[in-house]
C-alpha cells in the first residue's frame, strides 16, 4: 500500500477549484492551529545571545531591526524580551523614532518590552 503526498499546488488547486464552505472553515481551523503552533515554536527559540530580526511590530518602522537578546522576561505571563540593536539598527531606530535622534551614531541600543511573538531568531 502506497501513501499520497500531497504538493502545496494539489492543495491550491484544491481550495482553489473544489473546496465548499465546511472545507473551507476546516481549513480556517487547522491554520490558525497551525501558526499557533509555529508561533510558540518559534518563540521556545529566543533565548538570550539569540540573533534576532523584529517583525510584526506597531508602528512598522520597528520591523526589520536586528540585533541579539540580552534578556528575556516570562514573568507573570509576560513572553517578552530586551534586543540590544546593532549599530545599523540602532540608527535605523533613532531616525524613525522622534527624540530620539541622540542614538543616531551609537554601537548599539537597548530596545526592551518586545514581544517574543515578535522575534525571529535569525539562521534559525
Amino acid at each position: 500500500m502506497t501513501t499520497a503526498t500531497l504538493e502545496l499546488p494539489d492543495v491550491i488547486g484544491f481550495v482553489s477549484d473544489r473546496a465548499e464552505h465546511d472545507d473551507l472553515d476546516a481549513l480556517g481551523r487547522a491554520l490558525k492551529a497551525r501558526r499557533k503552533a509555529l508561533r510558540e515554536r518559534d518563540m521556545a527559540k529566543v533565548i538570550e545571545n539569540a540573533p534576532v530580526i523584529t517583525f510584526n511590530l506597531n508602528p512598522p518602522h520597528f520591523n526589520g531591526l536586528t540585533g541579539v537578546v540580552k534578556l528575556v522576561d516570562t514573568t507573570g505571563g509576560k513572553k517578552r524580551a530586551t534586543v540590544t540593536l546593532d549599530k545599523e539598527s540602532t540608527t535605523r531606530y533613532a531616525q524613525a523614532s522622534p527624540g530620539n535622534e541622540y542614538l543616531i551614531g551609537q554601537e548599539f541600543y537597548d530596545l526592551e518590552n518586545v514581544p517574543l511573538a515578535c522575534l525571529r531568531v535569525i539562521g534559525s
